[in-house]
């Protein structure tokens, strides 16, 4: 058995056969059951960075309306979900009347819930929390 650079040990190089082969049964199964690949792509499209001060949270999210996204926020994590009937047109494509989307972010730092702003601009979710503030612990 040849090895060939880059493959992982103990494993034989796949031939481009075999990487076609692939790509084509993920876009079957993505055609044959979309909710549950929509909601794999929030794990790819979800961005999370803070600094002193704030937690931003990014989500792609395309093809819904503002009105559509339903968002909760605790100290530790942010809960995204949003539903959408589709078109006459994508119901005879896709199969199914509703598009969803569903998404749990942990954050990184507890946030104050009270102080949250949330902007959906061009199919990104934009949302921005205060932290909360650590506290010093005396030890006796």
């Amino acid at each position: 058995m040849e090895w060939k650079k880059g493959c992982a040990p103990g494993f034989p190089h796949w031939g481009p056969r075999f990487g076609h082969h692939f790509k084509e049964m993920g876009k079957m199964m993505a055609l044959r059951f979309p909710e549950w690949f929509d909601k794999i792509k929030a794990f790819v499209s979800t961005y999370v960075a803070e600094d002193e001060e704030y937690i931003t949270v990014e989500i792609d999210m395309p093809g819904f309306e503002k009105d559509n996204i339903d968002l909760k926020a605790g100290d530790y994590y942010l809960e995204v979900s949003a539903e959408r009937e589709h078109s006459e047109e994508e119901i005879k494509l896709r199969g199914t009347e509703k598009k969803t989307f569903k998404a749990n972010v942990n954050l990184p730092s507890k946030a104050k819930v009270d102080e949250v702003k949330a902007t959906y601009t061009n199919g990104v979710l934009r949302v921005v929390l205060k932290k909360e503030p650590e506290k010093s612990v005396e030890v006796d």
